[in-house]
């Protein structure tokens, strides 16, 4: 059910965003995260597709960004789910 799964990223973003990030979270959001790029870099579509998505939609997600990812603090994990739960604002769930 639509619903069901939206309520539950809402409340699980909630209990993101009312605690603080632990170093053991932090680490994990930094493996995954270089992992991605790492399967990213090897892939050739995905290669290809981060490529384009550079040229056509202006985000590089090529320069430095194996770098960034293992420099994430806890604030910047905190943003990230901040933007995501105030881009719940406007919904619609389609079954």
């Amino acid at each position: 059910d639509g619903e069901t799964v939206l309520k539950e990223v809402r409340d699980a973003l909630e209990r993101v965003l009312s605690q603080q990030v632990t170093e053991p979270e932090l680490a994990s959001c930094r493996k995954t995260g270089s992992t991605e790029v790492a399967a990213a870099m090897a892939d050739k579509e995905r290669f290809i597709s981060t490529l384009l998505m550079r040229y056509t939609c202006g985000k590089d997600m090529l320069t430095g960004f194996a770098g960034k990812v293992n420099v994430v603090s806890a604030d910047s994990v905190k943003q990230i789910f901040n933007a995501l739960a105030s881009g719940t604002r406007i919904e619609q769930v389609v079954e």
